[in-house]
């Protein structure tokens, strides 16, 4: 589902947190029973298991969404701001959970697949966390391992059910496809990219949103530094990868 047909995001606002949801995980305006859940979801005690620790943390956790019975298996991204760089970067551009989340619904207008965004929440302190959720991507496997079973020549053995040359054509052909819609991604990297299963056709996701930036035209510059960022080593797998672009580029 598209985030045009999910309709346009729903804000909130309380005494210290303010945001906006999609519709497909609330009902209505956002009320007190909505602030009661949301603030469980943004407590890291309410991980299932965490997922990275760095100058971000991610964990897993499950959520009630409006759209469907049961609860759902979630992500959730918390954005740190206890730096000089990070809050003047705040102050300048908003949150990265902000961005994350409208960077997601507008990719997901264009077609291009990204885990569903679902909220983004920020402190109205300018030192405070924010929060991005999105939807799990189950059993995802990121595009850097198959990368580097590449690059030592031992992807064959390690993920059978992936041909190697058909994969970097379709990664060309994603960044091709960014590139034609005007969007810079700036960290097409490929710890950025999630393989839904570990198969020459399955679905890419993109991850890591917030520094994508939308124009519309791109330079040889902003292009060439998106490809140059994905880890692909050998010569002839760069010629795969390249090929792939080119159709779109």
């Amino acid at each position: 589902m598209t985030a045009e047909a999910e309709g346009p995001e729903r804000r909130f606002e309380y005494e210290d947190l303010r945001g906006a949801v999609a519709p497909s995980a609330a009902d209505g305006d956002p009320g007190a029973g909505f602030e009661e859940t949301l603030r469980r979801l943004l407590d890291p005690g309410s991980a299932r298991r965490s997922l990275h620790w760095g100058r971000s943390y991610l964990y897993e956790a499950r959520w009630r969404l409006a759209a469907e019975a049961g609860e759902a298996a979630v992500v959730v991204k918390q954005f740190r701001h206890d730096d000089l760089r990070a809050r003047l970067r705040r102050r300048r551009r908003g949150t990265r959970a902000r961005l994350s989340f409208r960077a997601a619904r507008r990719l997901r207008r264009l077609g291009i697949s990204t885990p569903e965004p679902l909220l983004y929440a920020e402190s109205k302190t300018i030192d405070g966390p924010a929060w991005y959720v999105c939807r799990l991507v189950p059993d995802a496997l990121e595009l850097r391992y198959v990368l580097r079973a590449l690059n030592a020549g031992v992807a064959p053995e390690q993920f059978p059910g992936i041909h190697g040359p058909t994969l970097l054509r379709r990664v060309g052909a994603l960044a091709a496809e960014l590139h034609r819609h005007g969007v810079w991604f700036r960290d097409l990297t490929a710890g950025n990219v999630l393989l839904s299963e570990p198969t020459t056709d399955a679905e890419l996701f993109l991850v890591d949103l917030n520094r994508a930036r939308f124009r519309r035209r791109l330079s040889t510059s902003q292009r060439l530094r998106d490809l140059s960022r994905m880890p692909v080593l050998r010569q002839a797998d760069r010629a795969e990868y390249l090929a792939g672009y080119r159709p779109g580029g």
